[in-house]
């Protein structure tokens, strides 16, 4: 139920996104950790199903905008 609220809020946040860069992406992330208090790994898990991997900007920077979007989308199913 908490990964729904925070998908919806990344979303609303990504969607904003003009210019889709890590270090926008990275922003909005960081910002998103804050305000929920929870750790990357979360983050991973939200948009890759997997607990880590690849550094997450750049890995939904070379993604795209739609597709991040999408996975996003996926998790509120």
């Amino acid at each position: 139920d908490g990964e729904k609220a925070i998908a919806k809020n990344l979303i609303s946040e990504l969607s904003a996104i003009k210019n889709w860069k890590s270090d926008e992406i990275f922003n909005i992330i960081k910002d998103a950790m804050t305000k929920s208090k929870l750790r990357m790994p979360v983050f991973y898990k939200l948009f890759t199903g997997t607990d880590r991997g690849l550094p997450l900007p750049e890995s939904l920077d070379i993604l795209g905008k739609e597709k991040t979007i999408e996975r996003l989308i996926e998790v509120l199913k």
